[in-house]
């Protein structure tokens, strides 16, 4: 099981301490520049950080904040710099997902799948389709991600493990008052990637733990 630490609007503080720290570091490009960048200049400010990193490197960049025109042509501009993970979320146009697909596979870059719910966490029936569609779409992990209002809701997302064809490539957690103790679950039930909080700065999603706080933690689980 790996750590990735998520870094977003301080990345620029955090990248070389965490690139040490932990085993993989993510870039939210969607949180990183606050838009003050050129789409033409951002390839040139990424490329240093994967200069002799890329094997740490989670490339993420979340619609909402960015155009999709934009993030396919960062991702695009990037992977041939065989970043160790790219993050495609699981909405992405099919045809899309193809170039990109073929572009990680010809770059040693794998591919993670991502889904993120964060109103009631949907019926386990919707939540297995989201896995072994992105199974069978090419992604090599999947990750799943809602918001538990409950420990109903959370055993609902942690018997997601079960299903034999995600062994060793599912991480599913929740967001908010549950995540750390998902994120515990999930580590004792096979997730083969975790994320994290770095120790000083603001976290990328709500009830992300820290670096520290989940290592802790995972003493007690492992």
């Amino acid at each position: 099981m790996k750590i990735c630490v998520c870094l977003g609007a301080d990345w620029e503080n955090h990248v070389p301490v965490y690139l040490q720290k932990a085993d993989l570091v993510e870039l939210r490009i969607d949180l990183m520049f606050a838009w003050r960048t050129t789409e033409v200049a951002l390839p040139d400010v990424l490329r240093p950080l994967l200069d002799g990193n890329n094997r740490k490197i989670v490339l993420t960049c979340r619609m909402g904040t960015i155009s999709q025109e934009m993030r396919y042509n960062l991702f695009l501009a990037l992977l041939p710099l065989s970043p160790a993970y790219i993050d495609l979320e699981y909405d992405t146009p099919q045809t899309e997902w193809e170039v990109f697909m073929e572009l990680a596979q010809k770059h040693r870059t794998k591919i993670i799948a991502s889904f993120h719910h964060d109103g009631e966490t949907p019926a386990y029936e919707e939540l297995r389709a989201v896995a072994e569609q992105s199974l069978f779409r090419g992604a090599d992990l999947v990750k799943i991600v809602c918001r538990c209002r409950d420990a109903a809701e959370e055993a609902r997302l942690m018997a997601l493990y079960k299903i034999p064809s995600c062994a060793g490539r599912l991480t599913a957690f929740s967001m908010g008052p549950y995540g750390l103790s998902s994120r515990l679950h999930a580590a004792a039930l096979g997730a083969p990637l975790l994320y994290a909080a770095p120790d000083e700065g603001a976290p990328t999603a709500p009830g992300q733990p820290s670096l520290s706080q989940l290592q802790a933690h995972l003493l007690n689980v492992l």
